[in-house]
């Protein structure tokens, strides 16, 4: 008898499972969506507001998502915050299950633009100060969208998030360290001296 009140005391001992948080990143933030997918995100938020008139919806549905954008980046010390992030959170508070939306379809490489653009900017060094970094990455920013010009083949006319959305998630802090990287390497085999080998040497 004393045995199984003891197994009974264990068992109302053991502590609940933690529940996620936004600290938890990855955990939390467990799903991944296409621009497409995320317009049917903000249809729902845009539902979930219960206004009938559609400028009063999107109005609602869009000062939510600027909350919940500003309390990751306030929270998380994060700026920006990827947008699934700021949808997936948003989508718990209303209790909306986000992952209905989610299609998993796989992402095309982003590799291929770092190597793209390591090269093309030989001005480009390490930064000392956010406004340096803010400078670099516009520049890949706007080399970024001409890359998509030239690879993305969906068929349009213009390329613009839906496009981009195709790919794997893009870096611009990563690509300038690419180019640093790139630009490293340049200058270290432009000032070694060469000594030319002529055949009758």
């Amino acid at each position: 008898m004393s045995g199984t009140r003891k197994k009974q005391t264990a068992a109302r001992a053991k502590p609940a499972p933690r529940s996620l948080t936004i600290y938890d990143r990855e955990k939390y933030f467990d799903a991944t969506f296409s621009a497409e997918e995320r317009d049917m995100i903000r249809a729902r938020i845009m539902a979930e507001t219960g206004f009938e008139d559609r400028y009063k919806a999107i109005r609602k549905a869009f000062d939510l998502v600027e909350k919940a954008e500003t309390e990751l980046e306030d929270r998380l010390n994060m700026y920006p915050v990827p947008p699934d992030w700021t949808y997936i959170h948003l989508c718990k508070q209303l209790e909306i299950d986000y992952k209905s939306f989610e299609r998993n379809i796989p992402k095309l490489p982003i590799e291929p633009f770092y190597v793209f653009v390591a090269p093309l900017f030989p001005q480009f060094k390490p930064v000392t100060n956010k406004y340096q970094i803010s400078i670099q990455t516009n520049h890949l920013h706007l080399a970024f969208i001409d890359w998509i010009d030239e690879v993305c083949a969906c068929g349009r006319s213009f390329h613009g998030f839906a496009c981009w959305d195709r790919f794997e998630h893009v870096s611009y802090e990563e690509g300038a360290r690419r180019i640093w990287e790139f630009n490293a390497r340049r200058q270290k085999f432009t000032s070694s001296p060469l000594r030319i080998v002529h055949s009758r040497d």
